[in-house]
């Protein structure tokens, strides 16, 4: 009879800390999907404000490359007339060769063999 109510007492109490141990890890779970969720939403705000500075930047990238732009820079710079425009002055674009590949030098051993004479 001893063994039974050891039993009964015993029971509940492992019931109870099975219960305890699935509540502190659903609860752990759950504080972890909440962090990740606001690190998510930190992330996407990010990336929306660098799209529109990106979107600014090209915006303002045009600008920069447009043959507008370069005449009056080069006007304030000069210091040659107004912004207005009398003569528009246009720039070619600079086109650069790629220079070709340097001929190869000869190995050593050929530089041994040609100065033998081989």
């Amino acid at each position: 009879m001893s063994t039974n109510s050891f039993a009964k007492k015993i029971y509940p109490l492992f019931l109870i800390i099975i219960t305890v141990s699935l509540a502190i890890g659903s609860l752990r779970h759950v504080f972890v999907y909440l962090r990740i969720s606001k690190k998510i939403v930190d992330k996407e705000k990010e990336l929306e404000s660098l799209e529109e500075k990106n979107k600014a930047l090209k915006v303002r990238l045009q600008e920069v490359q447009s043959p507008k732009f370069l005449d009056e820079e080069a006007r304030k710079l000069l210091g040659v007339g107004d912004a207005s425009g009398a003569a528009e002055i246009t720039f070619d674009p600079i086109i650069t060769e790629i220079p070709k590949e340097a001929p190869k030098e000869p190995s050593n051993l050929q530089k041994w063999l040609s100065y033998f004479g081989f």
